[in-house]
Parts: structure tokens; C-alpha cells; sequence
């Protein structure tokens, strides 16, 4: 069962649902008890029967019933299923996107478009690992069809919801709210391979892998907290609200703790051998507590511990350099641009070439332009991943990037600020309405290792220096290059982090009812395009 605390390398199944009063009109405020009268039960029921008995009605009635945690890392939504999926066919992760792809992506235009997504709504489908000594594995599915092999936001999401359901070891230290979220939920697959897994659990941290269709994801939890807020809305490191905390569980209360947030010691354990590391002090900015003041950046809430996620990507490389992009049909000749592999191919632009400022105001007009050039790109300037085995052309989305703080004069400022632009309907040169799409309202993993990547091809970022990545609604990702490598046909690349949080939002069971006239969902181009 997904819902358990994670015990011996094994799951072990404890269940509990929130003890939440389900407000009526006339009770609006005060305490409510898991017997507080409700008229849609009896008083003496306590919620988690009620709940689980709900469930299994759903399920019973609809064979259909996919268990879900919806989560968001730095505002931007995915939906997580834990439950209810067929089984996948295929060897590797990559082989098991394919089917997913052919066979039921069905299931993808339900949770994501109408009436139970939204334009930016993402999906994730956790399924069993395929590669040894990994916990988990899941499938990225995003609007207009995209199946990324990697996304940042979206990895973040699903680490956060195995966090929550008790499916992944946590920091000892951790205070969870309970032992598990929803009753009933049954993982997607065998859950004992995850006995196997290779997994590490320290007071403040824990560290295990997910499998990716890119390939092995390693991922590190760090606990930081409880912080007071400084006057300008940020955490401040130094002044833990708990002083008398054991400094072993309280990092920042202990700056000496975890002084390299890396994942290992050794940033080549998951990748080519002749890789060019970054040493371990070359980053004196990145222990968590300090990662924690740049992750949450203005958006400090005090008196609460967080986790932070770091996610190790799979090697990250620019495909072409400042190509020209040609765009005609609003316009645009000679925008200068950049292709750039983080997980999905990016095209990369500096905002103010094009006299846009990345500023949530205009919107409407980074989507136009950014889908435009994107489309242009793709036609003008097509590629593909060079691994062999490994079909994925594009680009598929683009960043536009603007510089924020002060650099120092002939410096390059390691604070950018981000809008990605994701397709949300095919482009048609011909239709004027379908040049639009919609904006990534995190900083975008992928999208930050893409352009650390062209950073470090242009001698403007070196391996171990912090990155700070700002999304269009200000929150912020931290990003570092762990070593370089080299992938088939002499290709450079380098291994990126990226450290940021997700939240949950919701638990839920979606069910499809066999009446129900839209199984596959639906869009209306007032707000999904021509």
C-alpha cells in the first residue's frame, strides 16, 4: 500500500485522514471534532470511516478510480496518481512512456483538461522502477500531448506527494502531521521492489532515487526550519524560533551541519566516469539553511519547518548556440536564440531582445511571442537527443530570461528571473487564435538547468556556483552544476541540481462515471487556444 511509514526498507501500511470539519452554512468558525454532527453522516462515524467508506464506494462503483495528490513546487500545479493506473508494459522507463503514449493517454487528457484540469495543469503517473536501487518510478505528461523525459516542477511534485502518503524515507527529525494521508490508496505496481531501493536517513536529511524516462533521478531531503521572518519577508537562517533544539536536528541552528547540500560526495556516482567535478567546497553558499533563505525568497512563513528538495538531473547540454529565428508573421526577423537540452529542449531568449519585460502584467504577450519563436525554431532549427536509443526532437518550450541584482562591473549576475512558455494548443500560422500558450508559474527545473547549461558553455557560470532562477510570480529555484561530462558523438554536457520545495494542495479520487458524456475530457478555445 502507498499510505505507510516507511520501515526497514518496506512499507507498512498506516492510514489516516485529517481529522477537517465539513463546515454548513450556519457553523462557520470554531473547533470541530472528528464527531461533530454533519448532515451527510452519522454523528457517531468518525471522519476516516466515513471517508474510507466513500472511497470504497467509488471505487467499487467505477473500475476506473484513480487516486491522486495534486501538489504544487514553486506555484506552478502537477497531479500525482499513486493509484488506480493499469499496469505499464515496457523494460525501462523510457520504454514504459512509449506505451503509456500509444496505449492510454486517455487517462492524460482526463486529469488535465476540462472539467478536471486546467490549462497549466500537469500529471504524473508513478510506476514501478526499472532501474535497480530505485524507489519509485513515473511518467510526465503535460498539455498538448508532451511526455518530457524530464521536468524539474513536476519530479518535485511527486517527491513531495510520496513524502506526504509515508512512501519514502524522511528525515528523522521530521514532524510529520500523521502517519499517512488517504485510506484505501494501493500503489501502482509491486511496492516490495522498493525494499531494494538504495536509500540514506540522517536526523535532517534522507536520500534515495526515482526513475525518470531521462534516467535515474537522485533526489536528498533536507529539513530545515523552524525560522523567524525577517522585516523584509525572509527567513532568517540565524535565528531558529527553537534555540534549545538539538543542534544535530536544527541545521540552522547548526551552520556546520551538511555543510555541502550536493548529494554525495562523488557527483559522478550516476554518470560518466570522465566527468570534471566540482569540489565540495566550491560551494560555501549552498549548506540548507542558506539554500532555504534563497528558495523561499519573499514567501518566508515562520514557525514551520520545510523540506527542501534537491534533485539531481540527467546531463544537461546546449544543442545549438545563437541561431536566428526568423518570424514573419509578427514581425520578427533575426531573433537571436539559443537550443538547449535540461530534460526537454529549450529555446532560449533574452527577453529584452524582443522589448518584453518579465513582469506577470504582460502575459498575454510573452505567450504570443515565445510560441511563436518556439514553432519558428522547431521549423527553422530542428533537433534531437543524440543518445542512441533516445528519439526526442524538438525544441518544445522556451525560456525568456532577463538578469536581476547587481553584478559587478563585467560580471555575469548569478539572479535571473524566467518565463517558459508551454504549448497548450498546435500553432497554426493561418489562425491568429492559436498563437498563444501559457507560462510555467514556477522557474522551471529543466528550464534553469537548460540555461545554467548555456551559462557554463559561455564561461559565464562554473561548476559548484549557486544559480538563482526567478519565476514570473517571484519564487525562486536554486541551481548548480555538479561536474561536466560527455554524451555520444563527443557531445559536452554537464550535471545539474536544482533545489526548490512543492506543497500539497489536495487528496483526491477521480472517478469517470459511465454516464458521463466527456471520459477523455475537453477544451474551449476562450482560454486553451484556437
Amino acid at each position: 500500500m502507498l499510505a505507510g511509514r516507511w520501515a526497514g526498507g518496506r512499507l507498512r501500511s498506516s492510514y489516516f485522514f485529517p481529522a477537517a470539519c465539513l463546515v454548513t452554512a450556519s457553523r462557520r468558525i470554531g473547533r470541530c471534532s472528528s464527531t461533530a454532527h454533519n448532515p451527510l453522516r452519522p454523528s457517531t462515524q468518525t471522519q476516516t470511516d466515513w471517508f474510507s467508506q466513500l472511497q470504497q464506494q467509488h471505487a467499487t462503483r467505477d473500475a476506473n478510480a484513480l487516486q491522486v495528490i495534486d501538489c504544487h513546487a514553486a506555484g506552478e500545479p502537477a497531479r500525482v496518481v499513486v493509484g488506480g493506473l493499469p499496469h505499464i508494459e515496457g523494460d525501462t522507463l523510457y520504454e514504459k512512456r512509449r506505451v503509456f503514449m500509444e496505449q492510454h493517454d486517455n487517462l492524460r487528457k482526463l486529469l488535465i483538461t476540462e472539467p478536471r484540469g486546467y490549462p497549466c495543469q500537469n500529471v504524473d503517473f508513478v510506476v514501478p522502477a526499472t532501474t535497480p536501487g530505485a524507489l519509485f518510478g513515473y511518467i510526465i505528461g503535460e498539455q498538448k500531448g508532451i511526455y518530457p523525459l524530464m521536468s524539474g516542477h513536476n519530479t518535485l511534485c511527486v517527491v513531495r506527494a510520496l513524502v506526504e502518503a509515508g512512501a519514502v524515507p524522511l528525515p528523522t527529525a521530521y514532524q510529520r502531521r500523521g502517519t499517512g494521508i488517504m485510506p484505501g490508496f494501493s500503489l501502482n505496481g509491486d511496492t516490495n521492489a522498493a525494499a531494494d531501493a538504495d536509500t540514506t536517513v540522517t536526523p535532517t536529511s534522507s536520500s534515495f532515487v526515482l526513475d525518470a524516462p531521462a534516467g535515474p533521478i537522485e533526489v536528498r531531503l533536507d529539513l530545515v526550519g523552524p525560522y523567524d521572518c525577517g522585516p523584509d519577508g525572509k527567513p532568517t537562517p540565524d535565528a531558529s524560533t527553537n534555540p534549545d533544539a538539538n543542534p544535530g536536528a536544527n541545521p540552522a541552528a547548526d551552520p556546520d551541519a551538511n555543510p555541502d547540500a550536493s548529494l554525495d560526495a562523488n557527483p559522478d556516482a550516476s554518470h560518466d566516469a570522465s566527468h570534471d567535478a566540482a569540489k565540495p567546497d566550491a560551494n560555501p553558499d549552498s549548506t540548507p539553511s542558506k539554500l532555504a533563505a534563497s528558495v523561499w525568497g519573499r514567501h518566508c512563513r515562520p514557525r514551520h519547518q520545510e523540506l527542501l528538495i534537491t534533485l539531481r538531473n540527467q546531463p544537461s547540454f546546449v544543442s545549438r548556440d545563437k541561431v536566428t529565428v526568423e518570424v514573419p508573421a509578427l514581425g520578427l526577423g533575426g531573433v537571436e536564440a539559443s537550443i538547449v537540452y535540461g530534460g526537454m529542449f529549450y529555446v532560449v531568449v533574452n527577453a529584452a531582445d524582443v522589448g518584453l519585460s518579465l513582469q506577470p502584467r504582460h502575459g498575454r504577450d510573452i505567450v504570443r511571442l515565445g510560441e511563436a519563436i518556439k514553432v519558428a525554431a522547431r521549423e527553422q532549427h530542428p533537433v534531437n537527443h543524440p543518445d542512441i536509443g533516445i528519439d526526442y526532437p524538438g525544441p518544445d518550450i522556451l525560456v525568456f530570461r532577463e538578469p536581476l541584482g547587481n553584478a559587478q562591473p563585467g560580471s555575469q549576475p548569478r539572479h535571473w528571473r524566467n518565463a517558459v512558455v508551454m504549448s497548450n494548443t498546435a500553432l497554426s500560422w493561418d489562425e491568429p487564435s492559436t498563437w498563444t500558450g501559457m507560462l510555467d508559474r514556477s522557474p522551471c527545473g529543466t528550464g534553469t538547468c537548460a540555461v545554467m547549461a548555456l551559462m557554463h558553455a559561455r564561461g559565464q557560470l562554473q561548476l559548484g556556483e549557486p544559480f538563482v532562477h526567478e519565476s514570473i510570480v517571484g519564487t525562486t529555484f536554486v541551481g548548480r552544476l555538479v561536474a561536466a561530462t560527455t554524451l555520444a558523438h563527443g557531445q559536452p554536457a554537464v550535471v545539474p541540481e536544482i533545489t526548490g520545495a512543492a506543497h500539497v494542495t489536495q487528496m483526491a479520487t477521480v472517478i469517470t462515471e459511465p454516464t458521463d458524456p466527456f471520459p477523455t475530457g475537453y477544451t474551449v478555445g476562450d482560454i486553451w487556444g484556437g
